[in-house]
């Protein structure tokens, strides 16, 4: 699973929510989500303690106590650990399996590439070294990445994402978050789904809880 938008667009905001309700069993958006799954999430950019910050306080919006939670939602916390790359990816492999997981998300994608983001052959080893990872644990891979500079709702879904396009021919599904045309607290959420029938866009609004900011 990709989910792609622009700069700005709160793409680790919709993932995080996205697998906080994948870890309770509660629905997002437009979907249903049956059971409960094991969640490992590598995080790449924050800081540990403002990441966990972050996390909590969405939480408490979103009203997820930690005995919903259990044991199901667990964090690499990766800044500055060079879990990059092939070799990355392989000792990422290591650490997960004691949490069985499955949904392993990362995030961002060029945190965890190494290479150019534009080389086809350097996209190709990671879209590999993620095959890899899929099969050693059994887990399903989502990963956050950023959209080319231009306007995104120009361009078909399969062409959104910044560097090669080989991205677009790989994954199984994609989440695109672009702004909306007059509400700037919008975004309009379009998917691709490789297996499952298409789905009408619809638009999102985001608000801040009070309490939590």
């Amino acid at each position: 699973l990709a989910s792609i938008g622009s700069s700005k667009m709160r793409k680790t905001f919709i993932i995080l929510q996205l697998l906080l309700c994948l870890a309770t069993g509660r629905s997002f958006l437009n979907w249903n989500i049956p059971r409960a799954r094991r969640v490992v999430h590598i995080q790449y950019e924050i800081q540990k303690n403002h990441f966990h910050r972050r996390l909590k306080r969405m939480c408490r919006a979103m009203g997820i106590t930690a005995e919903e939670l259990s044991d199901r939602f667990h964090i690499v916390n990766a800044r500055g650990l060079n879990l990059t790359g092939t070799e990355g990816i392989q000792e990422i492999s290591r650490i997960v399996k004691a949490y069985d997981p499955e949904i392993i998300s990362f995030d961002p994608l060029y945190k965890v590439a190494s290479g150019g983001e534009n080389d086809i052959q350097d996209s190709k080893v990671i879209l590999n070294a993620f095959d890899s990872l899929i099969e050693e644990t059994k887990a399903a891979v989502a990963y956050v990445h950023h959209d080319a500079k231009g306007a995104s709702g120009d361009r078909d879904i399969r062409d959104r994402g910044a560097g090669s396009n080989i991205l677009g021919r790989d994954y199984d599904a994609c989440i695109t978050l672009t702004p909306h045309v007059s509400e700037d607290d919008a975004a309009v959420i379009e998917t691709m789904l490789r297996n499952y029938k298409p789905q009408d866009p619809f638009t999102v609004l985001w608000t801040e809880d009070e309490g939590t900011g």
